[in-house]
């Protein structure tokens, strides 16, 4: 059997899977760093190993898999993100990360980040409302002090205060979760 038959055996129905598993993981990576969306990522993976598996007759010439798959995929996630109008994360982000981090790296990073945000939702659930607004026009909405006591009618002062004890409750509320 020669080189080239030897390396497209896995387009075979019965090595397909295998294929799949293969390059999985990093076609992964290289769509999650594009558009930041697991699930969408997945989908179109999913979406672009059908069209390999479709074009399989076609592909019998491919000798470098990993550099076609990735390029591929790369023009794929494009005209995905395009079609679905979802925002893209920038080439100089995707070099960046490209050079720095792995595919387990960023899912843990997510995953943290996801628990760290539940856990902030939870503790500020625990503030008094009143609390909570002050931190919102400070921290969301970048308001100074001077802006917000204007708005809310109390010193400038009252407002610092508020501001001081909310985020001293939500460290006090966040070292215990």
């Amino acid at each position: 059997m020669d080189k080239k038959r030897q390396n497209n055996s896995s387009l075979q129905e019965n090595n397909f899977e295998a294929f799949f598993f293969t390059y999985y993981q990093n076609l992964f990576l290289v769509g999650f760093r594009m558009c930041g969306d697991k699930e969408f990522t997945k989908d179109a993976l999913q979406s672009f190993f059908l069209e390999i598996w479709e074009k399989r007759e076609k592909l019998q010439h491919v000798e470098h898999w990993n550099a076609y798959l990735k390029k591929a995929f790369y023009r794929k996630m494009l005209e995905e993100i395009k079609k679905n109008k979802l925002p893209t994360i920038s080439i100089s982000e995707i070099t960046h990360q490209l050079s720095t981090a792995s595919y387990e790296t960023l899912l843990i990073k997510f995953q943290s980040e996801k628990i760290q945000q539940a856990k902030l939702q939870n503790a500020l659930a625990q503030l008094p409302d009143q609390q909570k607004e002050m931190l919102k026009l400070r921290f969301y909405e970048g308001m100074n002090y001077e802006d917000i006591a204007k708005e809310s009618g109390k010193s400038k002062q009252t407002v610092y205060n508020q501001i001081y004890e909310a985020v001293k409750k939500l460290k006090k509320i966040l070292t215990f979760l």
